[in-house]
C-alpha cells in the first residue's frame, strides 16, 4: 500500500494532477464526500481542462501512451472517464452537494490550506482558472436534483 501510494503521488504530480487534491480537499471541507471520490471526480473534470494547456497536453499525452493508448491528451481523458464509469462511479457529485455553489468551491480552493496544492504542478494556474474549475465541478450536480 505504501508503494502504491507513493507511485500514485508521483503520477499525480507528474501529470499536473495535484489540482485534483486541491479540489477534493475543498469539496471535503464543504460536504461529507470521501477524498477518493472527490479526487476521481476532480480528475474527470481536470483532464479535459488540462488538454487545452500546452504543459498539460504534453504530460497527459505521455500518460495516455504509457497506458497503451495513442499519445494524445484527449485519449487520457477518455480512458479515465471510461474507467470511472466501469467502476460504476457516475460523473456527478453526491446528493449532499446539491446546494454547493461555484463561489463556495472557488473560496475553498483558494484558501491558504488548499491553494498551495493547486500550485504544485507544471501547468500554471491562477484564480481565474480556479473560478472556471469550480463552475465545472458544480456542473457535476445531478441535473434532476439541481433543479428540484
Amino acid at each position: 500500500m505504501l508503494w502504491a501510494n507513493m507511485a500514485a503521488g508521483l503520477a499525480l504530480h507528474n501529470c499536473n494532477m495535484c489540482r485534483g487534491h486541491n479540489i477534493s480537499h475543498a469539496l471535503g471541507s464543504l460536504a461529507p464526500v470521501h477524498h477518493g471520490l472527490g479526487t476521481g471526480l476532480a480528475l474527470d473534470v481536470l483532464l479535459p481542462w488540462l488538454t487545452g494547456r500546452p504543459e498539460g497536453e504534453a504530460n497527459c499525452a505521455l500518460a495516455a501512451q504509457v497506458l497503451g493508448e495513442p499519445a494524445s491528451a484527449d485519449a487520457l481523458s477518455v480512458v479515465f472517464s471510461a474507467l470511472m464509469r466501469s467502476c460504476h462511479i457516475p460523473a456527478e457529485l453526491p446528493v449532499v452537494c446539491l446546494n454547493l455553489t461555484a463561489m463556495q468551491f472557488f473560496d475553498a480552493m483558494k484558501s491558504s490550506a488548499n491553494y498551495s496544492m493547486a500550485q504544485n504542478a507544471a501547468c500554471p494556474i491562477g484564480f481565474d482558472d480556479l473560478d472556471e474549475i469550480a463552475a465545472l465541478m458544480v456542473d457535476l450536480r445531478k441535473a434532476d436534483a439541481a433543479t428540484a
